[in-house]
């Protein structure tokens, strides 16, 4: 993940990954991350249920791959952390990870569909596993007899309640209607429940969350179904604008004003305007949307204690509202506040999650995954809409707005622009003078004032990545933000907030590691020792001794720190 920050990250270069010989030993050792000599086709027995079941696979032919039953499972980008057990975990490459298959809870009481699906969900993933690695088969039986067990007793419609089956009993008027509810354009509600149903629509629960269905974008059926009137429809739209229109006037969003309070109550859709919504009518709108993000206390890109600003903006999304950013805003943050300009912060978050694997990702850099998105706890009115049209070409030279932290002088912006470039998989470039602290911002289409994509991206006067992996002091400014991800059709998964801050300690573990490397060009074994110039400047700004102090704690270090004084010791 490319940092947009003042500090920026840096991945292993490439040429490390292709060393050869005992160098390449060397990095593997001191980065703790070779490949384990143990049974190729399984780790052991959990001694406690479960979480995911992972395929890993050193060595490519499918005979080889093995399969871990983790408690915990952490992607760090290049490298993954298996929890194997209470207190054993394993690091791998993330390329050699082939699948990971999340198992439920097993042994809690199952008394609704959903929680019966999602254990299918997963047994077809195991089934699957197995028919690739035929050898894993009688590893996994135990955990997947145990799954089909608990799917066909839901199938004969039977619940678990204390450890012991029985039949649900239900009244069929208070049974709810579960379905696949699919729209004329092909798109899915699944495990879909009808809870609401107004004169345009109906209001559905489903796995994604809360959604607001219109009739016109359902097959005829269903139309008919539930008594669809158009007539009456366009009544109901009419008055809907019409109480939306007059709402103009009152009180503006904050405690004291109408809009509830973010951080109070719980998911309620009973508040959500379900006819037309408050879209934003001019840049002062927009500007209303825009957040600051404010990490108070956290590990920078360097592995120092550190502050440092972002931006982030309220959009609605199905129904539901959230705070958009980027991910990297919150890598290694420990303490951070989110708010807007009348000072309100908003927490209490719902759920955090991330862009999912190949999402947001610009293949020319490698760089990919940088969007976080908080839900909320209550239904904000006054929010930006995504722009539901994939960003293409077509929109090349349109005029757009960007509304952030620019420079984090703790104020919202207003920077006008243009679209220049649509790189492949949606990457936006445009020509507006953003700059560091302005990652975040939304990239709003100026004709409709709608979303379609978040800024993430920028270039370091010296892009070279050894020489910020090199360099004691990040570089002061950029050349600009001026890159971003659209936001249609982005997939999401969950994830932590402190995922997101061991991922920043992890990287700069890595980079303290390959630092390691350049000590294998001073090593001259003497009688003075091994350092005979501890003030030779290795690479960049480091000294030997830099580079010695900085990992005073490694193992690797204490072992040559000791042998060096041994040689001293040895010719006086």
């Amino acid at each position: 993940m490319k940092n947009a920050m003042a500090q920026p990250d840096s991945m292993i270069p490439p040429s490390l990954l292709r060393l050869g010989g005992d160098h390449l030993m060397l990095f593997l050792f001191i980065a703790g991350l070779s490949s384990p000599t143990r049974n190729l086709c399984a780790a052991d027995p959990p001694t406690a249920p479960p979480r995911f079941v992972v395929i890993v696979n050193d060595y490519e032919k499918p005979e080889f791959a093995r399969a871990l039953f983790a408690s915990s499972y952490e992607d760090f980008g290049t490298v993954v952390a298996i929890g194997t057990g209470e207190s054993q975990s394993e690091r791998v490459y993330k390329q050699k990870v082939k699948q990971v298959i999340p198992i439920p809870d097993l042994k809690i009481d199952l008394l609704d569909p959903s929680q019966f699906l999602e254990v299918g969900r997963s047994l077809a993933d195991l089934t699957s596993a197995v028919e690739t690695y035929p050898q894993l088969r009688a590893h996994l039986l135990p955990l997947g007899s145990e799954m089909k067990t608990i799917v066909d007793s839901g199938a004969a419609g039977l619940v678990r309640r204390a450890g012991a089956w029985a039949k649900l009993k239900m009244p069929e008027s208070e049974a709810p209607a579960t379905l696949v509810l699919r729209e004329l354009s092909g798109r899915e509600y699944r495990n879909a429940e009808i809870t609401g149903k107004e004169p345009d629509g109906l209001m559905v629960k489903h796995e994604g969350g809360v959604s607001k269905v219109l009739f016109d974008s359902l097959p005829k059926e269903i139309q008919d179904k539930y008594e669809f009137d158009p007539i009456e429809a366009e009544k109901y739209r009419q008055s809907r604008e019409m109480a939306v229109t007059g709402s103009v006037d009152t009180p503006e969003m904050g405690r004291k004003g109408g809009t509830p309070d973010p951080n109070e109550g719980s998911a309620d859709t009973s508040d959500r305007p379900t006819g037309a919504h408050w879209v934003p009518a001019s840049v002062a709108d927009a500007v209303d949307c825009s957040l600051f993000v404010d990490v108070k206390k956290g590990i920078t890109g360097e592995g120092l204690e550190g502050s440092w600003s972002g931006s982030a903006f309220l959009c609605n999304v199905d129904g539901v509202s959230y705070i958009y950013s980027n991910a990297h805003n919150f890598d290694g943050a420990m303490e951070f506040r989110i708010y807007d300009k009348q000072d309100r912060e908003y927490a209490n978050f719902l759920s955090v999650e991330i862009a999912a694997d190949g999402q947001a990702f610009w293949r020319e850099k490698g760089w990919g995954g940088d969007v976080v998105r908080f839900r909320l706890p209550t239904f904000q009115e006054k929010a930006l809409t995504l722009n539901p049209i994939p960003a293409n070409d077509s929109i090349i030279g349109r005029k757009i707005l960007i509304t952030g932290n620019t420079k984090g002088r703790g104020e919202i912006t207003e920077l006008e622009g243009l679209i220049t470039e649509i790189k492949p998989d949606r990457i936006i470039f445009h020509n507006a003078e953003t700059q560091k602290g302005n990652s975040g911002s939304p990239i709003i289409d100026l004709e409709s004032f709608t979303v379609i994509g978040i800024l993430t991206w920028g270039m370091y006067d010296d892009e070279n990545p050894m020489s910020a992996l090199w360099s004691k002091k990040p570089p002061e400014e950029r050349v600009g933000i001026n890159k971003g991800a659209g936001l249609a059709g982005l997939r999401f998964v969950p994830v932590t907030l402190e995922t997101l801050y061991r991922q920043r300690v992890v990287m700069n573990e890595l980079k303290r590691n390959t630092r390691l490397l350049g000590l294998l060009d001073t090593l001259v074994p003497t009688k003075g020792g091994l350092f005979v110039d501890r003030t030779k400047i290795v690479m960049g700004g480091y000294s030997v001794d830099d580079l010695l102090s900085e990992s005073s704690d490694h193992v690797v270090v204490k072992e040559l720190t000791a042998l060096d004084e041994f040689l001293s010791t040895k010719a006086e």
